[in-house]
C-alpha cells in the first residue's frame, strides 16, 4: 500500500530522447561563460589585427556604357540601341574583369606613371596581350612597363544599373594604401589605377577584327561599345577601415565557438543524463524519479515551511 501511495505522489517524469529545445537553451545557460571568453578573445584579435592594417582607399567612377549594333545577325536583336544595351550590360562587365584587360590596366598605368610622356599604341598593345606575344622590352628596355603588380581583378568592383534606356557601370577600385606615401597621394594612386582600368576597358570593347578597316566587326561583340566617363569626370574617394566590421563579426564568431566548445564538453560528459539513457544502461525498469534541486532552492522550500 505504501509503495503505491509512492508511485501515485511521485510521478514519472518523463524525457526525450535526441536534440529538443530544451537541450538547446540548457546548453546555452550553461556555455554563456565559454561564449563570453571566446567572443572577447576572437573580437578582441580581430579588432587588433584590424587595426594594425593599412588604410583601405577607395575610388570610383560612373561610366555611361553605350551599344550600337552594326548588323543585323545578332541572334535576332535589332538595331534598338536600348536592347541591345540591355543585351551587352553583363556581358560588358564580365568581360572587362578578364586577366587580358586587367594586364593592359597595369600596363597603362606603369606607363603613365613612369614614362608620362610616352607615345603607345594601347590598342596594338591590346591585340598582343589577347594574343599572347606582349614583351614590355620591345616598348621600354628599362622594364619600366609590367603586365602586373598594381591592379588586380579582385580590387575592382563592378555595379550595372539602368536609368531611363540609358546604361550605367559604376567601378569601383579599392586597396590598402602604401605607408610610405601620404593620404593625398594614396588617393591620388588609387585614383590613376581607376583610371587605367577604365581606359583598359575601353580600348578592348572598342578592338575591331581588323584594324586596318575602319568600320571593321568588333573583335569581342556584335556591336560597337563605347564608355564615356564624362558625366563625372572627377572620381569620388572615401577612405575606410574595417576594425569595428571586424570585431562585431569575430565576436559573433566567438560565440558559435563557445557554444560548440559547450556541446563537445556535454557529448564527452560520461554521466547519465536521462531516464532512458539508464534504462538503456542497465536494462532496468525505472519506477520513480527524485528532482536534483539546487540548494538555494532546497533552502527557499525550508522556509516556506519553516524548517530550519
Amino acid at each position: 500500500m505504501a509503495d503505491k501511495e509512492i508511485l501515485e505522489s511521485t510521478p514519472i517524469q518523463e524525457e526525450k530522447s535526441g536534440v529538443t529545445i530544451y537541450l538547446i537553451w540548457h546548453l546555452f545557460k550553461k556555455g554563456i561563460i565559454w561564449m563570453i571568453i571566446c567572443a572577447l578573445l576572437v573580437g578582441g584579435a580581430a579588432f587588433y589585427v584590424s587595426s594594425n592594417q593599412p588604410t583601405t582607399y577607395v575610388a570610383s567612377k560612373v561610366v555611361l556604357m553605350k551599344a550600337t549594333i552594326t548588323q543585323n545577325s545578332t541572334g535576332g536583336y535589332n538595331t534598338n540601341n536600348t536592347v541591345a544595351g540591355k543585351y551587352y550590360m553583363s556581358t560588358i562587365t564580365d568581360f572587362v574583369k578578364t586577366q587580358v584587360v586587367v594586364k593592359l590596366a597595369n600596363v597603362i598605368h606603369t606607363a603613365e606613371k613612369n614614362i608620362p610622356d610616352n607615345t603607345f599604341d594601347y590598342s596594338e598593345i591590346a591585340y598582343k596581350i589577347y594574343d599572347n606575344t606582349f614583351n614590355p622590352a620591345e616598348y621600354d628596355s628599362q622594364n619600366r612597363i609590367s603586365t602586373s603588380g598594381y591592379i588586380t581583378a579582385g580590387n575592382i568592383t563592378l555595379t550595372p544599373s539602368e536609368q531611363e534606356n540609358n546604361y550605367f557601370i559604376t567601378t569601383t577600385y579599392g586597396a590598402w594604401g602604401d605607408d610610405n606615401l601620404t593620404v593625398e597621394q594614396n588617393k591620388a594612386e588609387m585614383i590613376a589605377r581607376l583610371d587605367s582600368y577604365i581606359e583598359a576597358a575601353r580600348v578592348f570593347v572598342a578592338l575591331k577584327e581588323d584594324p586596318s578597316v575602319a568600320d571593321s566587326k568588333s573583335k569581342f561583340f556584335e556591336a560597337d561599345i563605347t564608355f564615356n566617363t564624362n558625366l563625372n569626370p572627377e572620381a569620388t574617394m572615401h577612405m575606410t577601415t574595417y576594425s569595428k566590421r571586424n570585431t562585431i563579426l569575430g565576436a559573433i564568431i566567438g560565440v558559435v565557438l563557445g557554444y560548440l566548445l559547450t556541446v563537445v564538453i556535454y557529448l564527452l560528459d560520461d554521466t547519465v543524463k536521462s531516464k532512458d539513457e539508464l534504462e538503456r544502461l542497465t536494462g532496468a525498469k525505472v519506477v520513480a524519479m527524485i528532482e536534483d534541486m539546487h540548494p538555494t532552492v532546497k533552502n527557499k522550500s525550508k522556509k516556506k515551511k519553516g524548517v530550519k
